[in-house]
């Protein structure tokens, strides 16, 4: 099972929390991937999930600060995640020594622990809350019965996800759909059909050439009724197919969707607050 072929090696270079550069290197058989029905966490260590989740927004620069890409829709100051690891912490490129240094005295735990005394240092730097959630990863293989047709979106099924009241989001909101001619990039999304319509979407809100997350949504009559479930087994099918690792955020308060990911034998990695 845990044959070497087609493996595929990503070099994803960061700054510790000293500033010094520090290299992550993992392999990611495809092969193993396509076939397994384990949490990516298996054969990759938090420290890799974390940077490639990072990486689907931000660059990291010399320093180990964050950099968001231009047209990102992440403009986090600080971000801290945590879990059996311990804690790790990263800090936009512009923000202040001073505060950044009266953020690093913080101690563990305390970013979740006390959001108010987090946002009293950034101020009105902040635009939103406090997002306070978890990230996970989701198995590949899972046999989800019962939920009516499932498949990938196509090109042509624009039409039908107008009629479902269904918004598309990011890449695919030209309905595109990882269309070879659009521009060579593969941007899956999968759909549930009940009586021939579409009642359930997962995409990616977010995807690079190593990672995907994933955003799934469903019509309100169809919830509960496993349609979202096999919507994101399909996704995720899509994308390690693709050689990338899928990965699934949900916010503290979203019951459905933390029940979501554990049906699908998926497990979390971290839990994460991120201050914007």
């Amino acid at each position: 099972m845990l044959s070497p072929i087609h493996t595929r090696m990503y070099i994803i270079i960061f700054g510790d929390e000293c500033g010094s550069p520090i290299s992550c290197v993992a392999e990611f058989p495809a092969a193993i991937r396509a076939a397994n029905r384990l949490p990516a966490s298996d054969f990759m260590n938090w420290k890799t999930l974390i940077n490639l989740q990072i990486g689907l927004e931000y660059r990291v620069n010399g320093a180990g600060l964050l950099v968001p890409f231009a047209g990102s829709r992440e403009q986090a100051w600080f971000i801290c995640y945590a879990g059996d690891f311990g804690e790790r912490r990263f800090y936009r490129h512009d923000l202040d020594g001073e505060l950044r240094l009266e953020l690093e005295g913080f101690p563990e735990r305390a970013a979740f622990e006390d959001l108010a005394a987090v946002e009293r240092i950034l101020g009105d730097r902040l635009v939103e809350r406090a997002w306070v959630g978890w990230s996970g990863t989701v198995p590949v293989g899972a046999v989800v019965a019962g939920a009516g047709e499932v498949r990938l979106l196509r090109r042509g099924d624009r039409s039908v996800v107008e009629a479902s009241g269904l918004k598309l989001i990011g890449a695919n909101a030209d309905g595109l759909f990882g269309d070879s001619s659009a521009g060579g990039r593969e941007r899956p999304a999968a759909g549930a059909f009940v009586d021939g319509a579409l009642v359930s979407i997962c995409e990616s809100s977010r995807e690079n050439e190593a990672a995907a997350e994933a955003w799934v949504q469903t019509a309100p009559n169809h919830r509960r009724r496993g349609c979202g479930r096999a919507a994101v087994a399909a996704w995720a099918g899509a994308i390690q197919k693709n050689g990338k690792v899928p990965l699934y955020s949900y916010s503290e308060e979203n019951v459905a969707s933390a029940a979501l990911l554990r049906s699908l034998g998926g497990e979390e990695f971290a839990r994460v607050v991120a201050f914007a």
